[in-house]
């Protein structure tokens, strides 16, 4: 059988960090092995970042190589 599934969504989440200085921090998106994302974006006050989506391997080596 082909099963075909569409859906889309939107997920608001609200963090605060009641520390001083900044922390670095990790977050893993509640998604079965079906989901897929297509877009990211976070808004602190007035600022808006928009993530870019990529394979978790070449993410992480990219993060690693962005803080030696």
């Amino acid at each position: 059988a082909n099963l075909e599934l569409d859906s889309q969504g939107d997920t608001f989440q609200v963090y605060e960090n009641n520390r001083e200085k900044a922390i670095e921090t990790e977050y893993f998106f509640p998604a079965n092995d079906l989901g897929v994302f297509h877009s990211f974006e976070a808004v602190y006050q007035d600022r808006t970042v928009r993530g870019v989506i990529k394979k978790k391997e070449e993410a992480k080596k990219e993060y690693d190589d962005g803080i030696k």
